[in-house]
């Protein structure tokens, strides 16, 4: 290239704005990444027959919820009160119950308390941790699961009558949106 041409050409330059854009878009792009890998704590109901998951949902610490269903050989609504504790784990708070007989609580265990409240029978001050809960669901029992003060989820309506495992487990927010989003879906 002889010197008159390259005087005569005159180098492109870009706005630094552009620059700064392309950088601003590569960072925006590395931190939805980086945020896919953020791990999070999800209450996770898996469809053990299916092996499939059909429901999840974000969880903290000291969240309560509770199970409830109708005693299959009793036919009385028993209720199961939960909190998750600081190792993200279900822990058994209080059972209420309408009947003391065939396969329900006939004893507390050492610093629990049992109340006849006549409608119902309490047993509070429990700490029994869970990793997981198996759960027999079926329409006839009004298996039913609520969050805090939400509307009660009716368990059979997520995978029909069949055997769920209710647990919490920590994932990533990629997977979390992932199993959101096709939870939806079923």
């Amino acid at each position: 290239m002889r010197l008159s041409e390259a005087a005569g050409r005159r180098e492109e330059r870009r706005p630094a704005f552009m620059k700064v854009g392309k950088i601003a878009i590569a960072g925006l792009v590395a931190a939805i990444i980086g945020c896919g890998f953020f791990p999070l704590h999800v209450l996770k109901i898996d469809a053990l027959r299916k092996n499939e998951t059909v429901y999840v949902r974000l969880v903290r610490l000291d969240d309560r919820l509770t199970i409830g269903f109708i005693h299959s050989v009793e036919h009385c609504p028993i209720r199961d009160y939960f909190t998750i504790d600081r190792a993200y784990r279900l822990v058994l708070r209080e059972t209420t119950f309408a009947s003391s007989n065939t396969g329900l609580p006939y004893y507390c265990r050492p610093g629990e308390t049992f109340a006849n409240e006549g409608t119902q029978f309490r047993i509070s001050n429990r700490y029994i941790v869970f990793s997981s809960i198996d759960l027999w669901v079926d329409r006839k029992y009004d298996n039913v699961l609520l969050f805090g003060n939400e509307a009660e989820l009716q368990l059979p309506s997520l995978a029909g009558d069949t055997l769920l495992r209710v647990g919490i487990t920590e994932i990533t927010a990629a997977h979390y949106l992932f199993l959101k989003a096709k939870t939806l879906f079923l």
